[in-house]
């Protein structure tokens, strides 16, 4: 106060104001255009303390560098049951939040009657997001798409590794290079830690099927995946947060062809129509469910292999989930010409194994 008393007094004569910041770097303003000068509380909203990365995912999604209650990147951090905002020693049934005691027995987001009271919610509401609560409104735990984004082998390559003795997964950017790290923190049931081998990450979104279930990001040394857990289980959660910018998401995929009939060893063209017209990204990626009956190329083009069927799938590549698909039936014939004979013999144009 002495300090800022002081300053008063001297700025009374003075022509400008300096500011010496701790870097050695200073700014200097008029006093007569200085109008009035506001102390605020530097934590007041923390949102943008926290470190993020940019892995340049279709969808303008920002994951965090560390988890919630974490300081760095190796640590676990905080464990939450699923739609819980405080970490707390007992995990299980007993204890959570948003039951009466059992599985059956839900109070909140709950999508069938034999589980509890149906509400039809699907996705956390920000006031039961442990992100939204613990960092500040522009953080989110990452819905269920997104979490498929970010391991999608069309956008990030992963790796199971160690850092700093830790051992996690290594999740890099094939755009840009950029990268994070999640510690294997596996889970927490009751008082116990479970195996650390594997790491449990808890999503928004509640699993389709089953209203005692949400959706998690689930990986140890032999890979990567994207399953279920009980919600009443304690969980890591690394936020997410979106690029400061209008997107507008892929609604619906159209394709030209129903179905397709195609010969042995021919070509396809097949097109996609993206709505809506100002969707922020309408790029699309194609594949095959089974590349030994028919391939298909990223224009589209698909090609006959073998006798059989397959499905052609067209994706959207934002995030949204959109896609379409046909069936794909290959027929296996073989060329030949009439030749006009009293028999009606056709002849083959190839000899058999050319």
């Amino acid at each position: 106060m002495p300090l800022l008393f002081m300053a008063g007094l001297q700025t009374v004569m003075a022509q400008k104001v300096v500011l010496h910041m701790a870097d050695n770097q200073k700014f200097e303003c008029n006093v007569s255009k200085l109008d009035s000068i506001t102390f605020v509380d530097a934590v007041a909203d923390d949102s943008d303390i926290h470190e993020y990365v940019d892995l340049g995912l279709p969808s303008g999604t920002l994951w965090a560098t560390c988890n919630v209650g974490a300081s760095k990147p190796e640590e676990y951090g905080d464990y939450f049951a699923w739609g819980e905002t405080e970490p707390k020693t007992t995990y299980n049934w007993s204890t959570y939040k948003y039951c009466k005691g059992s599985g059956t027995t839900m109070t909140k987001y709950c999508t069938d009657s034999y589980y509890g009271t149906v509400d039809n919610k699907t996705e956390l509401e920000p006031s039961d997001d442990a992100a939204t609560v613990n960092w500040g409104s522009d953080w989110q735990m990452p819905s269920y798409e997104q979490c498929m984004e970010l391991y999608n082998s069309s956008y990030t390559t992963t790796i199971w590794t160690t850092q700093t003795g830790v051992y996690g997964i290594r999740i890099t950017s094939k755009s840009n290079g950029n990268s994070i790290f999640l510690p294997a923190a596996n889970c927490r049931y009751g008082t116990n830690f479970q195996n650390a081998s594997m790491g449990k990450y808890w999503s928004r979104s509640l699993w389709s099927s089953d209203a005692t279930n949400a959706f998690d990001l689930f990986f140890y040394s032999d890979g990567i995946n994207f399953t279920s857990s009980s919600r009443d289980l304690g969980q890591s959660v690394r936020p997410v947060r979106v690029k400061d910018v209008q997107t507008v998401a892929v609604a619906s995929i159209t394709l030209n062809q129903t179905g397709l009939s195609i010969g042995l060893g021919k070509t396809s063209q097949i097109s996609a129509i993206v709505l809506p017209e100002n969707a922020t990204n309408k790029k699309v990626v194609w594949a095959s469910s089974n590349d030994s009956i028919a391939t298909v190329d990223q224009t589209g083009n698909v090609t006959a292999v073998a006798g059989g069927t397959c499905t052609i799938t067209c994706s959207a590549t934002d995030g949204s989930g959109v896609k379409a698909g046909l069936k794909v039936t290959v027929i296996e014939y073989y060329e030949y010409v009439d030749l006009g004979l009293p028999s009606g013999t056709l002849w083959a144009t190839c000899n058999v194994g050319a």
